[in-house]
């Protein structure tokens, strides 16, 4: 192993932009984050309502009081989508809610659905109508939880509601809307002994087309397997499971299924990791060459107390052609999206723990082998060529009532506690021209000249001769010349000044006079 991100080393405030980086920001920590997605603005923006820009930085914080977000979309007019579950406002029951926002997270409207028993969205898309897809998951006391599927209008108007019973208690992990408006979705169909990827697809209407069960843990001693998404292809589809054993002593590998539209299957491949590790997938995506960028978290045989953020790559046969681990193994941490960016590399979206008591938004770009200039090394791949068994089951569609009420949430302002850069060996542009601090020496107050091609954020360091962070400024830096004046009260002496904006680092030992 080369070297671990431990995140209570290594620290340097720095801007963050091209280069690899590793961004963590604290959370408001009465609203959970359990999930994010990229803007079209380049930002990001997270469940919990926080909107981050390109690099990280914070432009906004909303809390919705009295409910529980868990999944946010960006809808077409770039606002922003969110379901969730409240036990207030009004409702009998826990109950699913649907809230729409504008692009600056202020609410537009509010709905709550209320089915009788508790339920809670778990998967949200925009649909081809401008509508809305709410993939739920109920909880009736006495019966095993079903899955059901609300198709709004783009007001929150339920159009159809439907319950699909099974056999087996169910769970909801994905869904997607195919070319002829139908849906399939993934998730898991829980038997007494061994979990199954379920998967079905419907018409628009909700009507049940095919509906099977998968399974290709027999063969590696393993009986769990839960579809966690689901990737249109333009011949099928791809489905990621997760498999593993009830005591996690063998260790989590992933599935990944081909499967044509019928939802027979082309091919499966299975990768895992040797050395007592076990890997667990949260989302996968196609990257431009047609592979698959799945990313999740890795985490020791046997051991319930620590997992490590990972990110890999897989080709289109399902070899792996690059996987990478960031973080601290100490606490716990985990990815839970990604993309591939024009220039091919990585940006990464999960959570982290830096301390037992405090845990925050994780925010990664790599290079174009999803590498960062410092990372854990010492996981060996394993591919494993499966058999599986594929079976259609049964299911009953049932009409859901429900009691729709339009709400306004609770809006305080929300809140994020620090953002840290953890940098190390990135190959920033060094400036030999030294007029652009100005006058050297100084009296502790000084100019600085310099040009920029755009907007971003500057971050100003100086440290004394122990390598010590003595003084800290921020400055927006504007597109074409800059002037800043920085204004210390540091003692007579020789320091080092470095100021960092884009891919830019400039660097200069300057003298204090007083």
């Amino acid at each position: 192993m080369k070297c671990s991100l431990l995140l209570t080393c290594l620290l340097l405030t720095i801007a963050c932009n091209a280069q690899p980086f590793y961004k963590y920001t604290g959370l408001n920590i009465n609203q959970p984050l359990i999930s994010a997605i990229f803007t079209k603005d380049s930002g990001f923006v997270t469940s919990n309502m926080v909107k981050y820009n390109a690099i990280g930085d914070t432009q906004w914080s909303k809390l919705y009081t009295q409910l529980e977000t868990s999944k946010i979309i960006e809808a077409r007019d770039s606002g922003f989508v969110v379901t969730g579950k409240t036990a207030n406002y009004g409702v009998t029951n826990e109950s699913l809610i649907l809230i729409k926002t504008n692009k600056n997270g202020l609410p537009a409207w509010a709905k709550s659905y209320d089915m009788g028993f508790k339920s809670t969205g778990k998967v949200l898309k925009q649909t081809f109508d401008d509508g809305y897809i709410i993939a739920a998951a109920s909880n009736k006391t006495g019966l095993h939880n079903d899955i059901i599927l609300i198709k709004t209008n783009n007001l929150g108007d339920t159009t159809w509601v439907k319950r699909y019973q099974f056999s087996n208690t169910t769970n909801v992990e994905d869904i997607i809307q195919t070319a002829d408006s139908g849906y399939i979705v993934v998730g898991a169909s829980n038997g007494a002994t061994i979990t199954k990827t379920l998967f079905f697809r419907t018409t628009s209407n909700g009507n049940i087309l095919w509906s099977k069960e998968l399974f290709s843990g027999i063969p590696i001693g393993r009986n769990i397997e839960t579809a966690k998404n689901i990737i249109e292809l333009q011949s099928g589809h791809v489905i990621t499971s997760n498999l593993s054993d009830n005591n996690n002593t063998k260790g989590n590998v992933i599935a990944l299924y081909k499967v044509d539209l019928n939802g027979n299957i082309q091919s499966i491949r299975q990768t895992g990791i040797a050395f007592g590790y076990g890997l667990e997938s949260q989302y996968s995506t196609l990257t431009k060459d047609g592979s698959i960028m799945t990313v999740g978290k890795v985490n020791p045989y046997n051991d319930k107390t620590s997992t490590t953020m990972v990110a890999l790559k897989t080709d289109t046969s399902g070899n792996v052609v690059w996987l990478h681990a960031y973080g601290s193994r100490n606490y716990f941490s985990n990815l839970f999206f990604g993309r591939e960016n024009a220039d091919t590399t990585c940006t990464l979206i999960g959570t982290a723990m830096i301390s037992p008591t405090e845990t925050g938004l994780s925010y990664i770009r790599t290079d174009k082998n999803g590498a960062l200039p410092c990372r854990d090394t010492d996981f060996a791949k394993v591919g494993i060529n499966a058999s599986y068994t594929l079976s259609n089951i049964s299911v009953t569609v049932k009409p859901c009532p429900l009691a729709v009420q339009n709400f306004l949430p609770i809006n305080v302002s929300g809140c994020t506690t620090k953002t840290i850069c953890i940098y190390e060996g990135v190959n920033n542009t060094i400036n030999e021209d030294k007029n652009y601090l100005y006058p050297n020496p100084n009296n502790g107050s000084f100019n600085l000249k310099f040009k920029s091609d755009h907007y971003t954020t500057g971050y100003i360091d100086i440290k004394n001769v122990l390598g010590q962070s003595v003084y800290k400024q921020t400055a927006i830096i504007a597109p074409g010349e800059n002037m800043i004046q920085v204004n210390t009260e540091l003692k007579n002496g020789l320091y080092l000044f470095t100021i960092i904006y884009s891919d830019t680092r400039l660097t200069q030992l300057i003298q204090i006079k007083n």
